[in-house]
């Protein structure tokens, strides 16, 4: 009997050892939700507020829940946030254009979807607003998702926008990770696969959705068990230790999500191996498509918070890195710079920017900014659709 009690303590207080720290651990984390890294705080509050506004959808990655309703955590409290009967935010209009209607559509990530405001407060809609005093037959559509990059806005506008026939489409660059997003296989806090493309020889090519839609390399989805095997896997997905573990592993073997602005806080990025390259390749497709289509595309440049600095390296050895907005002034597309509305927004409020706990955003009053400035531009009696280009 003692043999057998010694051989017991002998088991048990290694795991003892091991056990207590977790346990200390989760505790610690569960009691200051502020140490855990964004990806999880995204994680964790979108399980009952986010959740019921997106579902899994195999071509795009995700999609918006028809008719959903949810709330966005953010420094102001949790923002109600609806979407219509197709998914999108802001109003919805039949695939058939009426003879004479002006027809804008928007594509782009959360800040155009209205990430941390509230409905109505978003700059698309705003936009059409503006439009309509003194345009009545202005139509707009917000086809934004949050944490699309521009190869499922492609994507989007291929499958989805175009069937609404646009006069103009919008499609609005967030500088601060689109770049990252547009070569990742995961969204950013990696539980969704998504679509995106590669340069081979040259030329785009789709790599669609690498996994089951909602099966992630975090949260995906797992068979049917039972018994301790069930148990491990509900502790495995409650916990906030091991969770961070993860994120931390992923980011030392440079593997993390690369959506966050942070993942291209203050860099030059490689033209070819950072998303540029592709990046250039997307927008001339989208251009050459919508062209096609009779309409014309014009690329709205939305600049990080002021403490991320971006520059793009040269194209070829040898060259200049040169800034976010000077790269796509060369593109040859219809740039607009949005930097003069955010600047005005934080004149006017002190910042332009929202914490949400997906970071940063944009506020009511640089959305309203955005909405003055682009109005302007998206006009029927516009003569210009750039500004900001040297």
């Amino acid at each position: 009997m003692d043999r057998a009690l010694r051989a017991l303590g002998l088991v048990l207080l290694p795991l003892l050892g091991l056990c207590l720290p977790l346990l200390l651990a989760e505790g610690v984390l569960r009691a200051v939700p502020a140490l855990l890294p964004t990806v999880i705080r995204v994680q964790q509050a979108s399980r009952d507020t986010v959740a019921p506004l997106f579902q899994e959808e195999p071509t795009l990655g995700w999609r918006g829940q028809p008719n959903g309703h949810g709330r966005v955590p953010t420094d102001a409290g949790e923002i109600p946030a609806s979407q219509n009967a197709l998914g999108y935010r802001g109003e919805m209009y039949p695939e058939d254009k009426p003879a004479g209607v002006w027809r804008v559509v928007f594509l782009g990530d959360s800040n155009t979807w209205g990430w941390g405001v509230a409905d109505g407060e978003e700059f698309p809609l705003l936009t059409e607003q503006r439009l309509r005093a003194s345009s009545p037959n202005v139509q707009v559509l917000n086809f934004a998702l949050p944490s699309f990059g521009t190869d499922q806005e492609y994507l989007t506008y291929v499958n989805v926008a175009r069937r609404y026939h646009p006069d103009l489409v919008v499609l609005v660059f967030f500088a601060g990770n689109d770049f990252a997003d547009n070569i990742s296989e995961y969204n950013p806090d990696g539980t969704r696969g998504k679509p995106h493309f590669v340069l081979d020889n040259g030329e785009l090519r789709l790599i669609p959705t690498p996994t089951a839609a909602g099966s992630g390399p975090r949260g995906g989805k797992r068979s049917p068990s039972s018994g301790l095997s069930s148990l491990v896997n509900e502790l495995k997905e409650s916990s906030l230790t091991l969770a961070v573990a993860r994120v931390e592993l992923a980011y030392l073997k440079g593997q993390s999500s690369a959506g966050g602005a942070d993942a291209n806080r203050s860099r030059t990025l490689d033209y070819q191996q950072d998303g540029p390259a592709v990046t250039e390749a997307l927008l001339k497709r989208l251009d050459a498509d919508v062209r096609a289509d009779g309409a014309q595309l014009v690329v709205a440049l939305l600049p990080p918070p002021r403490d991320i600095q971006l520059q793009v390296g040269p194209r070829q050895p040898g060259g200049q890195p040169q800034s976010v907005l000077t790269w796509a002034c060369g593109l040859g597309l219809s740039v607009v710079d949005l930097s003069p509305a955010v600047a005005a927004a934080d004149q006017e409020a002190g910042t332009a920017w929202r914490g949400t706990v997906a970071g940063p955003h944009l506020n009511p009053v640089a959305n309203r900014k955005v909405a003055d400035l682009l109005a302007g531009l998206v006009s029927p009696a516009a003569t210009t659709r750039s500004s900001g280009c040297p």
